[in-house]
């Protein structure tokens, strides 16, 4: 079970779910484990990249570069090129497979994928690309993509 709550000056405000939880286990042995909270990128933020930053860039690589491509295929260039992580090859069942470690954008707190986004439009305004900001219109707010 997991459940988020605040500590103020040392004390845990206990939720009364967590609470029925906790008479259930009476008596019995539990583990406990405390990790600082953090929000995951979040849904506004998933729609923009996919549907805005990744077909813009679909859309410069098949108009300019004459070179269509994948979604997955932008965000792996991303994930290299951006975030600059290197592919490692493993060995699995015989076969050499490129995978990266540790690039999940999904896992990415809210900041962390705002700043990622901003590391894309800045990239892409180099190659006199522009990467629209979220239009308010649409339903996504700007402060919760960067």
């Amino acid at each position: 079970m997991e459940f988020s709550t605040i500590i103020k000056f040392g004390t845990i405000a206990i939720p009364s779910e967590l609470k029925d939880k906790l008479e259930a286990l009476n008596d019995s042995k539990v583990v406990v484990s405390i990790k600082k909270y953090r929000h995951n990128r979040s849904k506004a933020q998933n729609r923009y990249y996919w549907g805005v930053v990744v077909k813009t860039i679909q859309a410069y690589s098949k108009d300019i570069l004459g070179e269509e491509y994948t979604k997955e295929e932008i965000h792996l260039y991303l994930v290299h090129n951006i975030l600059e992580r290197i592919p490692e090859v493993n060995v699995v069942m015989g076969d050499h497979i490129l995978t990266y470690k540790d690039v999940e954008t999904s896992k990415m707190s809210t900041e962390e994928f705002g700043e990622y986004i901003m590391k894309i439009q800045k990239h892409f305004a180099e190659k006199d690309i522009d990467i629209p900001d979220p239009d308010p219109f649409y339903g996504i707010n700007l402060k919760e993509i960067l």
